[in-house]
């Protein structure tokens, strides 16, 4: 009897060592499989991370061009100046991209130059073929923006919150409503716009409100992002041309928005600075007696005075959006009327 209790506890102890030496095996095994899965993960998100700035600095290059492109799965965030996937980061150096703070591949990207009245630089939309804009308001502005967008983006227009509540919503990842203001269009955070929303969670719905709907050149916007109960109080922003007003439609964040406009401005800041250093320049060189004397007028400094002086100072050092685009368009003293002026005097042109 003695014999066999001991065979019993070996037996017993056996099978305790094998499960304890299973186990181990199991974990080892296993460890190795998620750290080089970690690894790969890694050595992915590094890589696409350098592709997707690699395509987007290469299209802040050119304009008016539109690329659809397929690469690994990935859910992308994007801040300010910082683009992301997963635990991977990198800088983007204030480029000018509008884009929703997460974006899921394939990616959307489309490019148009902004000028005041000279290029400043190229505007880079990026988005994905699972975000779907809205657009609601029966005025031309919004007719104009809607045309004006390459059919590879999911824009879709209808002139009343009644034609949106009378359609369906799409089976999309993410949806933007953009409302025009005018027309007999109005919003309130209480307004129904479409009986569906609310089944939609926060993440997957914004609103941009486009104020006083009328003019493409400047204007105001109110972002709004969707709670349980209804909408988030608004954060207002102002637009400079219709590029930055497309890149609010594009951008899902008052903050995000806020970082590529001050980016574009810095780039204002510094051609504009530029040109003036041209513009001083052909002023000193073309003092009397000069062949070239008859175009000293139209290169005087604003500062200098005189009805066609040029407001540089503005466009360098002033942050009021009808300020800036007065200093470039109007009629009389702007830059691009100054130009053309000295094109027709077959003089050398300020840019």
């Amino acid at each position: 009897m003695a014999f066999r209790k001991k065979a019993i506890v070996e037996v017993q102890f056996n099978w305790i060592f094998i499960l304890i030496a299973g186990a181990l095996i199991l974990f080892l095994f296993s460890s190795i499989i998620l750290k080089q899965k970690s690894t790969a993960d890694s050595t992915t998100q590094t890589t696409l991370l350098k592709d997707i700035t690699s395509i987007a600095v290469g299209s802040e290059s050119t304009t008016g061009v539109t690329n659809e492109l397929e690469l690994s799965k990935a859910s992308i965030s994007f801040g300010c100046n910082t683009i992301r996937i997963g635990q991977k980061s990198q800088p983007l150096q204030q480029m000018v991209i509008f884009s929703s703070s997460i974006v899921q591949t394939p990616l959307i990207i489309h490019t148009r130059e902004w000028s005041l009245p000279f290029r400043v630089t190229n505007v880079v939309y990026l988005s994905s073929s699972k975000i779907r804009y809205v657009l609601i308001g029966d005025n031309t502005l919004a007719r104009q923006i809607n045309k004006s967008m390459p059919d590879k983006f999911l824009f879709d227009f209808y002139p009343s919150y009644a034609d949106f509540s009378a359609a369906p919503l799409q089976e999309d990842s993410q949806l933007r409503i953009v409302v025009f203001e005018g027309g007999g269009t109005t919003f309130t955070p209480s307004t129904t716009i479409h009986p569906e929303l609310s089944s939609l969670q926060p993440k997957q719905v914004s609103l941009l409100l486009v104020r006083s709907a009328s003019n493409q050149n400047t204007g105001t916007v109110d972002f709004y992002l969707k709670t349980q109960s209804g909408w988030t109080s608004p954060a207002t922003a102002n637009y400079l041309k219709e590029e930055m007003l497309i890149g609010a439609i594009f951008t899902d964040t008052y903050d995000q928005y806020q970082c590529i406009q001050s980016n574009i401005l810095k780039k204002l800041r510094i051609v504009a600075d530029i040109h003036d250093k041209r513009r001083h320049e052909l002023f000193t060189n073309t003092i009397t007696p000069h062949s070239l004397d008859r175009c000293n007028a139209d290169y005087k400094d604003f500062a200098v005075g005189g009805q066609s002086a040029i407001d540089f100072n503005t466009l360098k050092n002033s942050n009021d959006f009808g300020q800036l685009l007065d200093a470039a368009q109007h009629p009389v003293t702007g830059l691009a009327t100054i130009n053309k002026n000295l094109e027709r005097s077959s003089c050398p042109l300020l840019y």
